[in-house]
């Protein structure tokens, strides 16, 4: 939780002469098409502003058609096309450097041409912005979101809601939304959350006295499952922008009140046949989520799904610490606000009164609907009227009015008054962790440690979006949450200035990044393999990849002495033959086993390794699979306790699951017996192993990395390790000819099985 300061809330909810707070803009909207009025000269400019003319937004693509759209563009289209709430598409090229000088212009595919004038803008960096426009007293909302110079946003102009989604190349789908399809609220069993209320109200001073300098912020959490996040066209811009449209909400309603995006992730979960009750339980009952919602500081959590029963579930109306969380359909968690409206019930927001009579926490804490006269519309928390009602940007408010009407009545709906009286109690459900390091990446110099003194690191990039490292001699590589790939040219930070790095991808799909000698690999969560060609970006372009397969089932690479690897999640290793996909034929994989039980791969000059579930550790001795039959494999070890492998300079070693570290000697198992293995370390605090060259390196689940110096245990005795750091945000390290650390903001480390680089499956 954190208050803002008068500075950072500039565009804050104004305080009426009551006391009450107000929006921004009091003035009764009236009913003329958003469209409409906002033909007119900008609005509230300078004279000489106003003579400005903006730029246009929109550029249609000729018939409709792109004529030389990639297989990509082809599928994303028709994937759009066939979404249950389209109502119309048309492909238009953006510019979003017309967002930059505050208004655009832009034509719908009616004719209709909206000026918009922007509000806010902001929530991003460089080529990454939120805009969020509009006009004062004047009905409707525009919300973009530009990521990697693409853009994602809603249009909505109080009669009709439009859709912005990204389709490759500079191109984009203007969707119309047919809002009458969008699926049901809530499933029937939200009716016993309905009579839940887990704390009391506040008492009526704690409400009506907030300040508009110091509105609380809530902290959100947002996971999304692998087939909501394939169901878009960008997951990342898609969370963003349920965020800034549930802001904008907030201001538009006078509510005190900002959501902080701290956190958002892939979550491995497959929706099936569950219902929403059991998906709702096993997003907040998962120790991962958790864990990470602990680390990060997250008062709220959310799950965005791709199950069209319903549009979301929220936990309890009134939630505490351990029932803050919700799921929604990707479809309705922008445009439709079903985002914001899961999070209001978590504030103790309840639905119009017509559909929930329960009057507690709060009695007044209804959705409103407007049915007569037409038009007829809704607040965010109201269900759809009898014969249809457009849901408007706004919570119900009876200071706030909408075409000459009050949005809201004091005694039974007034949500903007239940939620600036719980917004300072949301926010503090966890505290915000302090300022870290996460991002930071480290080149070890040679010092070891003296005591607790570990001098020996210096620093080369300080990105928070950095979250994967991959090292090879002379060579280091980092992997952003955005999927952008880098490569450390060798300059090191100068202070706060790191300018030692060139990008090398910028896609989105990334998930994993693996190098060997002068080789990079990428991994994308479809399962498709690139290997890059040697070209670096340049702006966004980034021509410089090449793929090698495009198999869903792939789920990790291993890479070494030249040879690349697969694991596909049957169990399946691959080895790369050296041909390249041409098109969507990739037929240079040859296999090498295909046993159920294999959930690591790794590799080592011409020597291949693979980890069982039960333990049992086996290396390849070169014979490819015929058929089904897999016969090169010779079984090494068959302890269960072990979780993970690393091998590097000849030599292969393992992790057990109580910390203890063992060297193969070279003896394979007879039958059973597995004698070829020595002890080299005990320690319980062990979490992750990483082998370069002849250097064996462990890291500790308190960040202390340390060296092995080349001695073995004597029975219990493990003496042959050297401290080169007890940094405890350490969280990955990697190496190459040199060794390499990456600070993150982690949840408490715990042992994982050998993947040298996974994708969740």
């Amino acid at each position: 939780m954190r208050l803002l300061s008068h500075d950072d809330h500039r565009h804050a909810a104004r305080v009426s002469p009551t006391g009450r707070t107000a929006p921004p803009f009091r003035r009764a909207a009236r009913r003329t098409p958003l469209w409409g009025l906002l033909l007119l000269a900008a609005w509230l400019l300078p004279a000489g502003a106003a003579l400005a003319q903006p730029r246009e937004l929109f550029t249609p693509v000729p018939a409709n058609q792109l004529t030389d759209a990639t297989p990509a563009q082809t599928q994303r289209i028709d994937q759009l096309r066939q979404r249950r709430t389209t109502q119309s598409l048309n492909l238009v090229r953006i510019d979003p450097e017309a967002l930059r000088g505050g208004d655009a212009r832009l034509t719908l595919p009616d004719a209709r041409t909206l000026t918009l004038s922007s509000r806010r803008q902001g929530e991003g960096g460089g080529a990454d912005f939120t805009w969020s426009a509009g006009s004062p007293g004047v009905p409707g909302q525009a919300t973009f979101v530009v990521r990697n110079g693409d853009v994602t946003g809603t249009i909505n102009d109080g009669a009709s809601l439009y859709r912005i989604e990204p389709v490759g190349g500079g191109v984009h789908a203007l969707i119309k939304i047919d809002e009458s399809r969008f699926p049901p609220e809530h499933p029937p069993s939200f009716q016993q959350r309905q009579q839940r209320g887990d704390i009391p109200a506040p008492a009526p001073a704690q409400q009506d006295t907030q300040r508009a300098d110091a509105p609380a912020v809530i902290d959100v959490l947002v996971a999304y499952t692998p087939s909501a996040a394939a169901a878009v066209s960008d997951i990342v811009a898609t969370v963003q922008l349920a965020v800034a449209e549930a802001n904008q909400s907030y201001q538009n309603s006078g509510i005190n009140l900002r959501l902080n995006l701290v956190d958002s992730f892939q979550h491995a979960y497959t929706e099936g046949t569950n219902s929403f009750d059991t998906i709702l339980a096993d997003f907040a009952g998962n120790a991962g989520v958790n864990a990470r919602r602990n680390n990060v500081g997250a008062d709220v959590a959310v799950l965005i799904i791709n199950k069209t029963d319903y549009c979301g579930l929220a936990d309890a109306i009134m939630a505490n610490a351990n029932t803050a969380f919700a799921i929604v359909h990707y479809d309705c968690a922008t445009g439709y606000y079903s985002f914001a409206h899961e999070i209001g019930h978590l504030q103790g927001a309840r639905h119009d009164e017509a559909n929930d009579s329960t009057a507690t926490p709060y009695a007044y804490g209804h959705g409103f609907q407007h049915r007569s006269p037409s038009p007829a519309w809704r607040t965010i928390m109201a269900y759809a009227c009898p014969g249809g009602c457009t849901r408007l940007q706004y919570w119900s408010n009876p200071n706030v009015s909408y075409g000459g009407t009050p949005m809201g009545t004091a005694a039974t709906n007034d949500n903007a008054r239940v939620l600036n009286g719980t917004a300072a109690t949301v926010a503090a459900f966890r505290n915000r962790p302090p300022a870290s390091t996460a991002g930071f990446v480290w080149r070890y110099t040679g010092t070891a440690c003296s005591g607790n003194s570990c001098p020996g690191w210096q620093l080369l990039d300080n990105n928070a979006a950095t979250v994967r490292l991959a090292a090879s001699a002379g060579n280091l590589y980092q992997l952003h949450n955005s999927g952008r790939i880098w490569r450390h040219t060798g300059t090191p930070c100068s202070g706060n200035s790191c300018p030692g790095w060139q990008m090398l991808d910028n896609n989105g799909a990334t998930v994993g990044i693996v190098a060997d000698g002068g080789q990079l690999y990428q991994l994308h969560d479809s399962g498709r393999i690139w290997r890059h060609t040697g070209a670096p970006c340049s702006g966004n372009s980034c021509p410089g990849w090449q793929m090698l397969d495009n198999n869903g089932a792939t789920v990790a690479l291993a890479a070494g002495g030249g040879q690349l690897y697969q694991l596909h999640n049957t169990g399946r290793i691959w080895r790369f033959t050296g041909t390249a996909c041409n098109g969507n034929s990739c037929p240079g994989w040859q296999m090498l086993d295909n046993n159920g039980a294999t959930v690591g791969i790794v590799a080592d000059g011409a020597q291949l390794y693979q980890l069982h579930d039960s333990g049992r550790i086996w290396r390849f001795t070169g014979a490819a699979c015929s058929g089904n039959s897999c016969p090169g494999w010779q079984m090494l070890d068959n302890n269960g306790a072990t979780v993970g492998i690393v091998a590097a300079g000849g030599s292969l070693y393992q992790l057990h699951n109580t910390g203890r570290i063992w060297r193969f000697t070279g003896a394979a198992c007879n039958g059973n017996a597995c004698p070829g293995w020595q002890m080299l370390d005990n320690n319980p605090a062990t979490i992750n192993l990483v082998a370069s060259g002849n250097q064996l390196y462990q890291v500790h689940n308190t960040g202390r990395i340390w060296r092995h110096t080349g001695v073995a245990c004597s029975g219990n005795s493990c003496p042959g390790w050297q401290m080169l750091d007890n940094n405890g945000s350490t969280g990955r390290i990697a190496a190459g000819d040199q060794l390499y650390q990456l600070h993150l903001a982690r949840a408490p480390m715990t042992r994982a099985r050998t993947c040298q680089e996974c994708r969740p499956h």
